[in-house]
């Protein structure tokens, strides 16, 4: 661990080494003790991997039995938040098809990952989840927005279309 609190399996997912997750995760007792481990920003191995697009990182993280999906950063942000503010949509397809990923969870602000999805104007990861079955579009956050208001605040006319037929 250096001292920012980052393991080498957090260090090897951020830098989309496959083959290195794939020999930690391997040990024994690793995936108990550090599949989950946070850094000094409450950040994971798989939240590394999600928000820097990847996908096979991610899905080999998914595989451990002990993975914690809905782990929250400092900003009480998880995996699929950073996956769809960045745009990342090979992972946005592949989290939300894990079975304790929770879709409308929500960060310290009430904010969703569908309106962090609709205000960076990513027209298909808004696809991606509105396609799911137990999305909840109206949620509104800390100030009241939805994730309609923040695509039409920010300009994303075809995503405010979109959540606006929805």
């Amino acid at each position: 661990m250096d001292n920012s609190g980052k393991t080498a399996l957090s260090k090897a997912a951020g830098a989309g080494r496959k083959d290195a997750v794939q020999l930690l995760l391997a040990q024994s007792g690793l995936q108990k003790s550090n599949v989950n481990a946070k850094d000094a920003n409450g950040w994971t191995p798989l939240l590394w991997a999600a928000q820097l697009g990847f996908g096979d990182v991610v899905e080999l993280s998914l595989t451990s039995p002990n993975i914690e999906v809905n782990t929250r950063d400092w900003d009480g942000r998880t995996a699929l938040f950073w996956a769809a503010e960045k745009g990342q949509e090979a992972v946005v397809e592949q989290l939300p098809a894990h079975r304790s990923t929770n879709i409308n969870v929500e960060e310290r602000h009430g904010r969703t990952v569908l309106s962090y999805a609709a205000a960076a104007g990513h027209e298909a990861i808004v696809r991606l989840l509105l396609a799911h079955k137990d999305i909840s579009v109206d949620v509104k956050d800390g100030h009241g927005k939805t994730a309609l208001a923040w695509a039409t605040g920010k300009g994303h006319d075809a995503v405010a279309e979109l959540l606006r037929f929805y």
